[in-house]
């Protein structure tokens, strides 16, 4: 009898054991394992938006890159200042390229041109206005021979700086070199005037070599009321230091050293 109580009480807890096994089974795949599957796929969609966000600020930081690059190259055609000193390095390069020899140079304005006052353009503005109607009907009395420098109407906010070029050239050919490579450039330039002389007719074979003389008046343009993109002002392109210690002589000394050096 102790047998067979003995055999069913194996029994029971056999049966409640797996009952128990079938319980927690049951759990895991009903409570637990949901739980984890959400877990995964939240940790999958966090993984996901991580990289998209990733790739945004990637985005955003080559689109300011480029802004930055975009506005550089343009202000090597309409820089925010006057960039002389690139204008007449450019002129420089010109003049050597094209085999002329500029004589003298004139140009108008100062850097206090490049100082803009809002509060004074603002108290202004109805004034200019008042004018601009006054200067109309006084310009269509005027007659058409007025020099057209002082007729160009330039868009609202850009100013100009005109440069007078007195220079010679052995032929025609090379004075329009010149002015070609001046044209293009990246910076916008424009001729305003061109006067030059030709040869006299040759009479004698002993007659002197005579040159091409001109004036050449061109303008360039500056845009002073951005100032806040004076910090992205393009980087002054200037030739190499030459090595020199005799501002007299063509040649560095650098390249005098090494002709002395070689066997």
């Amino acid at each position: 009898m102790s047998r067979e109580i003995s055999k069913k009480q194996l029994l029971y807890v056999l049966l409640t054991l797996v009952f128990i096994a079938g319980i927690a089974f049951g759990s895991y795949y009903l409570f637990i394992k949901p739980v984890n599957d959400k877990m995964d796929r939240k940790q999958s969609e966090l993984q996901m938006a991580t990289q998209q966000l990733t790739i945004i600020e990637n985005n955003l930081q080559q689109m300011n890159e480029q802004t930055v690059l975009s506005t550089v190259e343009l202000q090597k055609q309409v820089p925010v200042k006057r960039l002389l000193d690139q204008l007449l390095l450019d002129i420089e390069k010109s003049e050597i390229i094209s085999d002329v020899n500029i004589i003298e140079m004139k140009m108008n304005g100062t850097e206090s041109d490049e100082e803009i006052d809002l509060s004074e353009e603002e108290e202004n503005q109805p004034q200019e206005e008042n004018s601009e109607t006054e200067t109309e009907t006084e310009d269509s009395k005027e007659n058409s021979g007025t020099d057209p420098l002082i007729e160009e109407k330039l868009p609202n906010g850009i100013k100009k700086v005109s440069i007078v070029l007195n220079g010679q050239a052995d032929t025609y050919f090379e004075m329009e070199s010149f002015i070609k490579n001046l044209l293009d450039l990246k910076r916008i330039l424009k001729v305003e005037s061109l006067k030059y002389t030709g040869f006299d007719e040759i009479v004698s074979v002993m007659q002197e070599d005579q040159m091409v003389e001109f004036e050449l008046a061109i303008a360039a343009y500056y845009y002073p009321e951005l100032a806040e993109l004076q910090k992205e002002l393009p980087p002054l392109d200037t030739p190499r230091i030459s090595n020199k210690r005799n501002p007299l002589s063509s040649f560095s000394e650098m390249e005098a050293e090494e002709d002395n050096q070689a066997p």
